[in-house]
């Protein structure tokens, strides 16, 4: 459920708590009726906000318009505290896992659509592949499919909607990265960190408070909790979602001990969120 309500915020209905500069690790709610509804939470605070009229009345405005706002400006303030400031990536439960996923449409007017992302599921029920000569409808893993263009030259790109996401995997220290592809992809089971960048399908362009072009960048770590450098400055620790300004960009991701840091560079759209899941 966490896991849920923090694509809320990173890429969904809540996506303006990060346009408008919240960055720590969270996860909430909007909600519209008659009212609007904003509840939202870190690792350490929770809040709920409403906005309505006491007699009733419809307020014509969702949740993301009217509570949202009040909520973010609330948690920025709040968060700059000592009691509140230490806010920590959320961690599942012993018995969750997560498995990177491709849902593929079944509707006969878009037929080819492919979106790829991480969803949490109870260890064990993960999907699986499908058989040889299967029908793959609904959820597959996406995890280890090569895609049709893969780069050669160990930098992450951008992939188009309807393409499989590419598995990076970083070459070991002192290994070129521009060596026999061959030989990496014969190797790659044993080299760390991997890296799959996933961009979300249907992401609504997302503009900073000085309407900037901009697009999300929500970068994921296993282990969690890495530092994770954009441009060479620290944003914080993983996971973590930025607003960037469109264009490219480099990021790099400080390992645990004894592991080579991940460093790559992405181009950010203001079309999709890129998601980026580094595995050590």
């Amino acid at each position: 459920m966490v896991s849920l309500l923090e694509s809320v915020v990173n890429t969904g209905t809540a996506a303006d708590v990060r346009a408008r500069g919240f960055r720590l690790p969270a996860a909430g709610k909007t909600g519209t009726s008659h009212d609007g509804w904003f509840a939202g939470f870190t690792s350490n605070l929770l809040a709920v906000v409403w906005v309505g009229y006491d007699d009733d009345r419809e307020l014509d405005l969702t949740g993301a318009q009217s509570a949202l706002p009040i909520w973010t400006e609330f948690m920025k303030r709040a968060t700059s505290q000592p009691s509140y400031r230490n806010a920590q990536p959320f961690t599942a439960p012993p018995g969750v896992v997560t498995a990177p996923i491709e849902t593929k449409a079944v509707s006969p007017d878009d037929a080819d659509s492919l979106a790829s992302q991480n969803e949490a599921f109870i260890a064990g029920t993960a999907p699986v592949p499908p058989s040889h000569g299967d029908d793959t409808r609904g959820i597959v893993p996406a995890q280890g499919q090569a895609g049709p263009e893969a780069p050669t030259n160990g930098e992450a790109q951008p992939l188009g909607a309807s393409q499989i996401p590419i598995e990076i995997v970083r070459p070991q220290e002192g290994q070129s990265p521009e060596g026999d592809a061959a030989r990496r992809a014969a190797t790659s089971a044993s080299l760390s960190p991997t890296e799959t960048l996933l961009p979300e399908k249907n992401t609504p362009t997302i503009h900073s408070a000085e309407d900037t072009p901009s697009g999300p960048l929500h970068i994921q770590t296993e282990p969690p909790g890495l530092e994770v450098l954009i441009d060479g400055k620290s944003v914080g620790l993983s996971p973590l979602t930025l607003l960037l300004p469109v264009g490219k960009h480099t990021y790099k991701v400080i390992p645990p001990p004894g592991r080579a840091p991940a460093e790559r560079w992405i181009q950010i759209t203001a079309a999709a969120t890129m998601t980026v899941n580094i595995h050590y």
